[in-house]
């Protein structure tokens, strides 16, 4: 039900920031308050002018949240029910959901001219690739798998909006510890117990490589990113600090 809810809303978000962006690029004037400090009004277009306030950081961070399918089948870590001493083998769930952090590149530009002054400005819009790293997650993949991992990465293709925010689909990878097939096969009815020297074993170390190796796995969805600049800003405050000392 929660994976239907999510489908559900992946679906309508697209839609309504679509046509947000394109009341932004109509033809009568637009607010846009995350361009420039304070309320200003707007007329956009996309034909380029002479005295634009270049303003097109194309290559920008972004920390964004969103959820992606898993496309491996993945188990939980095998545990043994006690009071029979079989191995017990279940599959991990196949939604993850996760915050990431990266860089995004807008290679075109929109142009918005300020109707009070006739002051043009080109912001990033339209197509962005960005890739990123997933250091905290939401929920495990598996019990292999800890919230915090920086060897969670991926790439993804999106639309920037004539503001701070983009929508984009990814592709990620990370890797997490698995049992080896051999040991699924065998032990996947839940029927059986794993002996050692004629010893049952009522628990299993993942760090064992008899039984556990590393798996890179492959996710496919979507994320909603903020985008911002960090070496303007530090560059706008260093200028901001200079002013007021001259003064």
């Amino acid at each position: 039900m929660r994976i239907k809810k999510l489908l559900i809303f992946s679906a309508i978000l697209p839609l309504a920031l679509a046509q947000n962006s394109l009341a932004q690029e109509g033809d009568m004037a637009v607010r846009i308050d995350s361009i420039m400090e304070g309320k200003e009004i707007f007329n956009t277009t996309k034909a380029p002018r002479s005295g634009i306030n270049n303003e097109d950081q194309k290559i920008s961070f972004i920390a964004g949240v969103g959820a992606s399918y898993i496309t491996n089948t993945l188990y939980q870590n095998p545990v043994v029910d006690l009071s029979t001493k079989n191995v017990i083998i279940s599959k991990a769930q196949s939604l993850k959901t996760n915050i990431s952090l990266g860089i995004a590149y807008t290679p075109q530009t929109l142009t918005l001219i300020r109707t009070e002054n006739d002051e043009e400005i080109s912001v990033p819009y339209g197509w962005t690739f960005i890739s990123f790293i997933n250091p905290l997650s939401f929920n495990q993949a598996s019990d292999n798998q800890g919230f915090f991992n920086m060897i969670d990465f991926g790439i993804g293709l999106g639309w920037k909006f004539a503001g701070d925010f983009l929508i984009v689909g990814t592709l990620e990878f990370f890797n997490v510890r698995q049992a080896k097939e051999w040991f699924i096969e065998e032990y996947e009815g839940n029927d059986k117990s794993f002996s050692v020297d004629d010893a049952a074993q009522v628990s299993f170390d993942s760090d064992d490589n008899n039984i556990f190796r590393n798996k890179m796995a492959t996710t496919i969805g979507f994320k909603i990113c903020y985008t911002f600049d960090i070496i303007k800003s530090y560059k706008d405050a260093g200028e901001t600090i200079k002013s007021r000392k001259e003064k």
